[in-house]
């Protein structure tokens, strides 16, 4: 797995952060020879450390920021030597635990799906739309193969409510087995936890992904939070934060204050 490197913006000279890892790094000149510094969780602002709990004084921008990135790996180096951390393993165990007795929809399936993504551009006949079913032999999810999933990119964005949620944990497991290969090899992480992640600035599409979010039971959703929680902690910078903006816009939030979370008028 690649180390991304952690890039600051602002004035380096003044104030300045960087997003690293799902973390939030600050370094600020307090006044003339003394920097204050800080490490926080970038998706619930939990305080992780800082200069004042901290022996190290630093009297320079560049020694805030070396301060606040070693604290950083230090923090990521520890969560993921921690037995609370589950390995990719445990997560695909917990995931095909929860989504076991799934039944998928047999109007809309994974090709189906797929197939769809052509319907904004033409006319797709019957007789296309019902071959592509042959396609999806599988009844359980756990059985449709990783080549399917790879070749059907398309198939979350128009999948039915149950068709969708028959097909996410094949698509969760196939990102986990894919979690560090590189972006330009398969774009698959990305995909999948963008379609774990609520939009509240457009009502159409929050309500679109909220109608399926709210199918799932409690242990579908523990299993999906495992699954953004292991990007956030494991992944690179980019799908770390990801999985981080996926948390902070519905899955870290109580149940009660989820479902509160859009209003729907008919």
């Amino acid at each position: 797995m690649t180390i991304e490197p952690i890039n600051w913006q602002g004035d380096l000279h003044d104030d300045c952060s960087a997003f690293w890892s799902g973390l939030l790094l600050r370094a600020e000149e307090m006044e003339r020879g003394l920097w204050w510094w800080a490490v926080s969780n970038a998706a619930t602002g939990e305080l992780i450390a800082d200069s004042l709990r901290s022996d190290i004084r630093a009297t320079t921008g560049a020694k805030a920021r070396a301060a606040a990135e070693v604290a950083a790996r230090l923090w990521c180096e520890e969560r993921k030597r921690s037995r609370t951390n589950p390995s990719f393993r445990d997560v695909i165990a917990l995931v095909e635990a929860a989504f076991a007795d799934v039944r998928r929809d047999e109007d809309c399936t994974l090709h189906q799906a797929q197939l769809a993504d052509q319907s904004m551009s033409r006319e797709i006949p019957h007789e296309e739309w019902d071959a592509e079913k042959l396609r999806d032999p599988e009844t359980d999810w756990r059985d449709v193969p990783g080549a399917s999933i790879d070749e059907c990119s398309a198939a979350l964005s128009h999948a039915t409510p149950q068709s969708w949620l028959f097909y996410l944990p094949a698509y969760m497991r196939r990102a986990l087995e894919l979690w560090d290969v590189d972006t330009l090899e398969s774009d698959l992480r990305n995909s999948v936890i963008f379609h774990l992640t609520q939009d509240s600035k457009d009502m159409g599409l929050a309500a679109y992904v909220l109608e399926r979010f709210i199918q799932m039971n409690r242990q579908q959703e523990a299993a999906v939070v495992a699954f953004l929680e292991y990007f956030r902690d494991v992944a690179d910078e980019w799908h770390s934060r990801c999985a981080s903006e996926a948390l902070a816009s519905y899955w870290a939030l109580p149940p009660e204050k989820r479902e509160r979370s859009l209003i729907i008028i008919p």
